[in-house]
C-alpha cells in the first residue's frame, strides 16, 4: 500500500507550466499575426496584378520601342 504524501501540497504553477503556457500563447499570437499579414499580402498582390493588366498596353509599347532602338543600333 502507498503512503500518503506528506510534503507540501503544490500551490501555483510548476516550472514546466510557467514555460509552456507563455510559449503556447506566443505561438497562437504568431499564427494569428501570420494569417493577418497573409491576407494583406494577398490583397496587395491582387492589386498589383490588376494594375499590371491595366497598364499592359503601355508596357508592351515601351518594350517594343526599346527593342526597335536596340535593333537599329545593332544594324549600324
Amino acid at each position: 500500500m502507498k503512503k500518503p504524501q506528506s510534503g507540501n501540497p503544490q500551490s501555483g504553477l510548476t516550472t514546466a507550466e510557467m514555460v509552456v503556457y507563455p510559449m503556447v500563447v506566443t505561438v497562437l499570437v504568431g499564427v494569428a499575426f501570420g494569417f493577418y499579414h497573409n491576407s494583406r499580402i494577398d490583397g496587395a498582390l491582387s492589386a498589383a496584378v490588376d494594375l499590371g493588366l491595366e497598364q499592359q498596353p503601355i508596357i508592351e509599347e515601351y518594350f517594343n520601342t526599346c527593342l526597335l532602338y536596340t535593333s537599329d543600333a545593332a544594324d549600324e
